[in-house]
């Protein structure tokens, strides 16, 4: 895994945004109606096809409020890949 400055990284792919302190990068996917779905975090440099990502998927009620979070696998290991975020099991 080669590691490239955030600066890098925003230069290579606009839609990667990096946290405050850059220490991880964070990926939001939306839904239809512009909400988040999941959101994904990763050292500065992983690609999307990599197995470094946490991923979060966010739990809605009937009225469409986000009412709490689920992590891919049940866990918050940073060992799962973001392109395969719609195949994962949420608990």
């Amino acid at each position: 895994m080669q590691f490239r400055t955030p600066h890098d990284l925003r230069a290579s792919n606009p839609d990667v945004v990096t946290d405050a302190n850059d220490l991880m990068i964070m990926q939001i996917d939306t839904n239809t109606n512009g909400s988040p779905s999941y959101v994904g975090y990763a050292p500065p440099g992983t690609t999307f096809d990599q197995g470094f990502w946490r991923i979060k998927k966010f739990v809605y009620d009937q009225n469409g409020l986000i009412i709490g979070t689920r992590w891919a696998g049940g866990d918050a290991k940073m060992n799962y890949v973001w392109n395969d975020r719609n195949s994962y099991t949420y608990g």
